[in-house]
């Protein structure tokens, strides 16, 4: 598998990996230059726990079930800010078992949408529009670097922030149109102050082909709170400002 620095998405040289099953450790590793790790020779298919740990950054803890045939784990970390830890969120997808690229790819964007009268987007297809380019960063668009996708917040902001996960489909000739976001096993993970406060899965369903939008949840930047929704909207559910194929 590979890490990934969820910062600015880009492969995490140094991180230790630890790869378990049942209180049984099987290897354990190093991330090379290029983020890649090795567990070679695993005894059985199943459920292994990937633990991935490096200094100055929370470790990451993930189960995967591995078939009986070469297997990607591939994990994203975030960071210590050091004092500004206090005013600061993270969220990050992953996906489960494949990249975006390969042929049965699929491109999810991260979208946070402040809901007001007119409604704001902030995604990593353009410029940070805010005042402060690190109150709102989203580095890297997964389809340039692929894999994962992170976004950083500051509690400075303030207001509240709905975070959207969309599934860009059937574009380029690239993803199968076929493609759902449903069943994709996407994990989306946030953080407060680099504690982790929510890990959810993609619902299973509706499966239509205009239900690829995941409204996941609420970031409140005056209480510091999250607020779950884990709901699949159509494309005409989305706020105005952000942008599907």
């Amino acid at each position: 598998g590979q890490v990934f620095d969820a910062a600015n998405v880009a492969p995490l040289a140094g991180a230790r990996v630890i790869v378990s099953q049942g209180g049984t450790t099987f290897c354990t590793t190093t991330t090379k230059k290029s983020g890649f790790y090795t567990c070679p020779d695993l005894p059985a298919a199943g459920t292994y726990l990937i633990e991935v740990s490096r200094s100055g950054r929370p470790t990451v803890k993930q189960s995967w079930s591995v078939g009986d045939r070469r297997f990607n784990a591939n994990l994203a970390m975030t960071r210590n800010l050091g004092s500004a830890t206090a005013n600061s969120w993270t969220t990050t997808i992953m996906w489960t078992g494949w990249q975006p690229y390969e042929s049965k790819g699929l491109e999810f964007d991260i979208w946070l949408v402040d809901p007001g009268s007119v409604p704001t987007c902030y995604s990593a297809w353009s410029d940070p529009m805010d005042a402060d380019p690190w109150n709102i960063l989203l580095p890297v668009d997964s389809w340039a670097r692929g894999q994962t996708e992170a976004a950083w917040i500051k509690k400075a902001y303030g207001g509240t922030l709905q975070v959207w996960v969309t599934l860009w489909d059937g574009a380029y000739n690239t993803w199968p149109v076929t493609a759902r976001i449903t069943g994709s096993g996407l994990l989306f993970r946030v953080h407060k102050n680099n504690k982790q406060v929510a890990a959810l899965r993609v619902p299973n369903s509706p499966t239509t082909n205009t239900a690829d939008n995941w409204f996941v949840g609420t970031i409140n930047l005056d209480t510091n709170q999250w607020t779950p929704a884990n709901q699949i909207k159509t494309d005409g559910q989305l706020p105005s400002c952000v942008m599907v194929p």
